[in-house]
């Protein structure tokens, strides 16, 4: 029998009601489905004895789903409901790239596949196939997605055996690697230079000054800004809602960053204000979130849009091969290159764990030790 589902019947307003109970292991609760009312307490007796035997064979008695019918795409869809529940388990723009990654690698080919009869090698054959189109953080999501859906198959009794173990993620070199997806001091003081003064080159600033990801530069509070004691907040991001732009705080497993600024990113914070406060006076805009940055009609900017013009102006600039993200690469690759070792990297990072830091940025690896603030005063004074 499976522990936490089983059929019983009982009384109900003077008929015999035979009912499914499983317990959910996310809250605990007991849920009840009804298989039948009968007037005849022999009668229920029986179909109970029949939803019972279905469910020590492994059937899916709760969707009326054959065990062996069931797919890996069911899986999946499964995991990702149960992640839903869980609430801020991974950020909203993690999910969201976990559920493009499935639709656009795993459903319409391996997903189809029956739980029962995936094998290892029929996953580590995909990994092989994607690696020779894609980098290796593609595929290792896609192995990530896959295994979601073996951990809850297993979960469910589906299956007794996790087929994830032993698999070997590898993917092509990229071409926006954290080697390649870099800019020299020459032309980060070029960009820098050219862009001063306007929104478009504090948001440049921003991310270079202090490794900052799109969705985070673009979710700056003035709430998360103290001049007093030259300090910036790192706690939020931009993330996609039910097709609407929304910020979101950083998730349980995520900390804020808090770290020091640069001279010149507080003399072009305190310039940027000024303007800003005479544009709110203007309109009469007054907002909870007291953003830095607003695109039209004070909507939320969406990160595609930051990374698109940033891609558009490189461009013409003769520069290729460079994302928005790239200035958060060109921030690490000088720390590295001025004395900063692996760990204090990653921290201003606001990586997780070291051995992240250790895979994007295992080329400079060979330096010494120093200061983040020293070095971004230093570089642009």
């Amino acid at each position: 029998m499976k522990a936490n589902i089983r059929a019983k019947t009982r009384n109900c307003k003077g008929k015999f009601e035979v009912v499914i109970i499983s317990k959910d292991e996310l809250n605990g609760k007991y849920k009840y489905k009804r298989v039948g009312l009968y007037d005849d307490e022999s009668e229920a007796n029986h179909m109970e004895s029949i939803t019972q035997k279905k469910i020590d064979e492994g059937q899916d008695v709760l969707n009326k789903v054959s065990v062996g019918k069931i797919t890996l795409n069911e899986c999946i869809e499964g995991a990702f409901k149960k992640e839903e529940l869980r609430g801020n388990k991974v950020s909203a723009n993690t999910f969201l790239s976990y559920k493009n990654t499935y639709n656009n690698h795993i459903s319409n080919g391996i997903g189809k596949t029956y739980i029962q009869k995936l094998t290892t090698g029929m996953i580590q054959d995909l990994i092989d196939e994607k690696a020779k189109s894609y980098g290796y953080n593609t595929v290792s999501q896609i192995k990530t997605v896959i295994k979601k859906g073996i951990q809850y198959a297993l979960y469910r009794d589906y299956i007794k055996q996790d087929i994830t173990s032993g698999l070997v993620v590898w993917g092509k070199e990229s071409k926006t690697n954290s080697q390649i997806n870099c800019l020299s001091t020459e032309q980060l003081n070029h960009i820098l230079e050219d862009t001063k003064g306007t929104e478009f080159g504090l948001k440049i600033l921003l991310a270079f000054s202090l490794g900052l990801r799109e969705s985070e530069v673009l979710a700056m509070s003035w709430d998360n800004i103290d001049f007093d004691s030259e300090e910036i907040r790192v706690c939020q991001i931009v993330v996609k809602k039910n097709d609407k732009y929304t910020i979101q705080k950083f998730t349980k497993n995520k900390n804020d960053l808090v770290v020091k600024m640069p001279k010149f990113l507080i003399d072009a914070l305190r310039e940027y204000r000024v303007e800003w406060c005479e544009r709110m006076l203007e309109t009469g805009f007054r907002d909870n979130e007291n953003l830095l940055f607003y695109g039209k009609n004070f909507k939320i900017i969406p990160t595609a849009t930051l990374s698109n013009q940033f891609k558009r102006y490189l461009t013409s600039l003769g520069i290729e091969n460079v994302t928005f993200h790239g200035l958060r690469h060109s921030y690490a690759s000088l720390l590295f290159h001025k004395g900063m070792d692996l760990k204090d990297v990653g921290q201003m990072l606001n990586h997780k764990s070291k051995y992240c830091t250790d895979r994007v940025y295992v080329h400079l690896l060979d330096e010494t030790k120093g200061q983040a603030l020293d070095v971004m005063n230093e570089i642009l004074v």
